[in-house]
């Protein structure tokens, strides 16, 4: 496995990229590049995003490790080729796949993000403040964490969603972006041994059902290491 360095000139445009169909703001201080299809990935050393904290209740009380990944891909006979993204957070291990052709940005120590070749859907998997075996957090306050990032959202449906044999709620929202870009984001909320992930997709609403799809894809696949820091992956079979 070959590692490469994140070079600035690509986290500028990719960053430029996201921005450009209102996925992320204009800012492009502090991102780093995307990830290649074999290279791992090593966020800077940067103190965790701890702003949810009271957003999600009494029980996020604690600063979460920051996220490692690294992407592998895998493949062997009757074994369908793969890019995995291997996760590390303290002493938990998690593992999910790459959808087809999107690239991962692991720059910022607690989130990493996806991004579809056109930079038309970004999914965004974060790990918020939380205790460990932490509980499902209370709707309410996940819809209120979403609504304070963007203010301006229509909550559209509410509803469960699960990964990795745990369940936690979830949202379909719309807004518009700068520039008037209307947007619609699907954003799930599952707990952990590390604390509680936020699965989150957005894109423009022509493309729904391939940014909803992606997202399924993703938490489907997420295998998550038990009680003895093990983390067993299962391969998929090129039959299906």
């Amino acid at each position: 496995m070959e590692t490469t360095k994140l070079l600035t000139s690509w986290g500028v445009a990719f960053a430029t990229g996201l921005a450009a169909q209102g996925l992320l703001a204009a800012d492009t201080s502090g991102v780093g590049a995307p990830g290649s299809t074999t290279a791992p990935e090593t966020p800077r050393a940067e103190q965790p995003d701890t702003h949810s904290q009271a957003e999600l209740g009494g029980s996020m009380t604690s600063q979460t490790p920051a996220l490692v990944a690294e992407v592998r891909t895998e493949s062997g006979p009757r074994i369908a080729t793969v890019r995995r993204a291997y996760l590390t957070a303290g002493t938990n291990r998690f593992a999910f796949v790459v959808p087809d052709g999107f690239r991962l940005d692991a720059s910022e120590p607690e989130k990493i993000r996806l991004v579809s070749p056109d930079y038309h859907c970004l999914c965004t998997i974060r790990l918020l403040c939380g205790l460990p075996e932490a509980q499902a957090p209370a709707a309410q306050a996940c819809r209120q964490l979403l609504l304070s990032e963007h203010p301006e959202a229509i909550v559209l449906s509410e509803f469960a969603l699960n990964a990795a044999d745990r369940y936690g709620p979830a949202f379909d929202l719309r807004w518009n972006a700068k520039g008037g870009m209307l947007r619609t984001e699907r954003a799930a909320f599952i707990p952990s041994r590390a604390g509680v992930f936020e699965f989150s997709a957005v894109g423009s609403p022509t493309n729904l059902t391939e940014t909803q799809t992606m997202l399924s894809q993703v938490m489907l696949s997420l295998s998550t290491s038990g009680p003895d820091g093990k983390l067993v992956v299962h391969p998929l079979s090129n039959r299906l």
